[in-house]
């Protein structure tokens, strides 16, 4: 605990806004996500195999998540009272690929069907931030042309200074993450947008009105949300059963690649090795932890891991604590959160979409497989046009 506390703390700090933000982009609000963070995260750290692996919300399943959010089956939206049992369905199959030892025969899934699924996701995060980044109000569509014509129909209702919060918030990650590399990004940034937040609400400037994050969403520091299961019981059907399934079964392939594969690189920096069977079972339950307490399913998230390993990390601990940690940034400061500009927001989700994009995986390709490349293509353009549990599918 004592060589361990700084890394965790220094995770917990970049960790929380970024869970706030994927949640929100999966289409069901804050809490959620700090949810899964806290509890996922927790149990996965301490059941799991890596002494690196940071367990939370990921950019790589926004897409997947929000589509089942958006999804409508017989007049019933299937979204956010659903996406908790989502997150248990996929600890179970995860567990089931543990039990059975699936996980060695993942090698034959070849590394561009993941970077074309990571790029098409990339765009679409990037498609559902810009009404947030340009201060428009715009119905949720499920389909990318439906989006396009949506946002090109409303352009001119753009909000400058919500705008120029975006760019500025945008320019800042771009440029201190260039610069200075030993504080990350989004911890001063959040600091920044909670102040702006906070001279908007005071109305200082005259037209200064920016949309805060608890202007949009309902902010109650939980750190369980249950469901009923009679709630549950009163929407469920057979149809709807059956999308859990499909959307579960997808999640649990994505959760499982990016784990291990994270596992991987931390133990490649770390120059160590981890025990992926544990490391699935540890993500198993974090997956049911994050379920039953009512959040989103989880995965491993390089960016968090590879700040855990630079920052000191020796031991797991260091990811529950950044866990517990996140526990406490919930309950003494999420009303200072709530100052945060949706664009801010916004910034953060355009980042991790960027980021999402591996330019050097498709510059290897383009060089030495190109037959790879265009699967990679091929998975990115039915992710993007089509469906991204469909475009991972095919590409296997």
């Amino acid at each position: 605990i004592k060589e361990n506390w700084k890394p965790a703390l220094t995770v917990a700090l970049v960790a929380f806004p970024l869970n706030v933000a994927l949640s929100i982009a999966s289409g069901v609000g804050p809490i959620p996500g700090i949810i899964t963070g806290i509890w996922a995260g927790f149990i996965a750290a301490l059941f799991g195999g890596s002494n690196y692996n940071v367990i939370g919300t990921a950019g790589a399943l926004t897409t997947l998540l929000a589509a089942f959010a958006l999804t409508q089956i017989n007049g019933i939206g299937t979204g956010v009272i659903l996406l908790p049992l989502v997150a248990i369905c996929s600890g179970l199959l995860i567990l089931l690929v543990y039990a059975l030892r699936l996980e060695k025969y993942l090698i034959y899934i070849p590394s561009s069907v993941m970077y074309g699924f990571a790029s098409g996701v990339a765009v679409l995060i990037a498609l559902n931030q810009l009404p947030d980044a340009f201060g428009i109000v715009l119905v949720s569509h499920l389909h990318f042309f439906d989006k396009v014509k949506d946002l090109i129909a409303h352009i001119h209702e753009l909000h400058i200074p919500t705008f120029s919060v975006f760019l500025a918030s945008f320019l800042f990650l771009f440029l201190w993450s260039k610069k200075i590399k030993r504080i990350p990004a989004v911890i001063p940034l959040t600091l920044l947008g909670v102040l702006v937040g906070w001279i908007s609400s005071q109305s200082f400037i005259a037209g200064f009105d920016i949309t805060t994050l608890s202007q949009r969403y309902p902010l109650d520091a939980k750190l369980v949300q249950l469901i009923s299961f009679e709630t549950w019981k009163s929407v469920l059907s057979f149809d709807i059963l059956l999308v859990i399934l499909r959307a579960s079964s997808v999640i649990a392939l994505v959760c499982v690649l990016e784990t291990l594969i994270t596992a991987k690189l931390a133990d490649k920096i770390t120059h160590t090795h981890h025990d992926s069977r544990k490391e699935l079972f540890g993500l198993g339950l974090g997956n049911l932890a994050s379920g039953f307490a009512g959040g989103l399913p989880a995965t491993g998230v390089f960016v968090r891991t590879g700040l855990n390993v630079k920052s000191g990390a020796t031991h797991k601990s260091s990811a529950a604590m950044a866990a517990l940690f996140g526990a406490c940034i919930a309950l003494l400061f999420l009303p200072v959160l709530a100052f945060l500009p949706m664009s801010v927001i916004a910034a953060m989700l355009c980042m991790t979409a960027i980021r999402l994009i591996e330019k050097h995986g498709f510059a290897r390709l383009w060089k030495e497989d190109k037959k790879n490349f265009v699967v990679a293509l091929f998975v990115a353009a039915i992710t993007l046009f089509e469906d991204a549990s469909i475009g991972i599918l095919v590409g296997i």
